[in-house]
């Protein structure tokens, strides 16, 4: 980054000191300020933000995160890659929160566009967006939730064409599809690309979530062979609907598995499968291997 001694010197200049919630004194900058020093140096928000963590200035908009996230955890959410494969009622969902959360690059990647059935459930459905791309609108809604975030948007399906452009240099790869052969295919193009992948289904009020990493037997032990004959009418959510509490949950685990990736904590779900049945308020841990 160029001038970084300058930027450097006007986010120390424009930092200042306030309490937290827990009475903490942390030295923080505030948006207003960071988007100044960003126009007056041509450079993005995001940058700004990087170089303000890396001098122990948190950003304002992420001081609720202190005590839970440290200002070095923070650093590292900004510095990674997410990237979402379907934009729709889970995905939607965590698009919002990794980019509330400062995942500082998010990728995502959905070939539909929104429809009037899409309301009862997914984040991003408006009526307002009713046939337009659920990718790009994923985009223009995470920058404007969070304008430090590069967020790269493709309006297509995953396949051999685009899967490398699509998913290479991420951190942490979300499958938020909702079909199971789709999920298979993306799960071998992770292992190909030595990339872990949260995995998220959900069908009338059951959900479930597994983080699979390179090695793992993954989809195979949750699903057994795939069947590609399989018809659609006849899977879970065809059966049971999605109505919008399932997604909302179940999209909240896999954001935090993906935050638990980039920051390598040792508890992910791996191989394990996490089976939540919200209307019986059950919880269980299914083990593998």
């Amino acid at each position: 980054m160029e001038n970084l001694d300058k930027i450097n010197q006007a986010i120390i200049q424009s930092a200042v000191t306030l309490p937290n919630q827990a009475g903490r004194d942390i030295t923080v900058i505030k948006e207003q300020q960071a988007m100044l020093i960003a126009e007056e140096n041509s450079v993005s928000l995001h940058n700004i933000y990087l170089a303000s963590l890396k001098k122990d200035i948190l950003p304002y908009r992420y001081i609720r995160n202190l005590e839970s996230i440290s200002i070095t955890d923070q650093l590292k959410l900004m510095q990674a890659k997410a990237c979402i494969v379907g934009s729709g009622g889970l995905g939607g969902q965590v698009i919002v929160l990794l980019a509330r959360l400062g995942i500082g690059n998010l990728t995502v990647i959905d070939h539909d566009v929104f429809d009037e059935t899409n309301l009862n459930r997914q984040a991003l459905c408006t009526t307002d967006v009713i046939g337009k791309s659920k990718a790009e609108t994923a985009k223009e809604v995470a920058e404007r939730i969070n304008p430090a975030v590069n967020v790269t948007a493709f309006h297509s399906k995953l396949d051999d064409s685009n899967a490398s452009q699509v998913l290479d240099g991420s951190t942490v790869i979300v499958d938020a599809l909702d079909n199971i052969a789709d999920r298979f295919v993306l799960e071998s193009y992770a292992k190909k690309l030595n990339t872990p992948l949260v995995h998220g289904a959900i069908a009338g009020f059951e959900g479930q979530i597994m983080t699979i990493y390179p090695g793992d037997t993954g989809m195979e032990s949750i699903y057994g062979k795939i069947n590609k004959n399989a018809s659609p009418a006849k899977s879970p959510v065809s059966i049971l609907g999605v109505p919008t509490l399932t997604p909302a949950i179940i999209a909240s685990y896999q954001a935090f598995e993906a935050m638990k990736v980039i920051l390598e904590k040792e508890d992910v779900f791996r191989n394990m499968l996490v089976y939540l049945d919200l209307a019986k308020g059950e919880l269980k841990k299914l083990k593998f291997g």
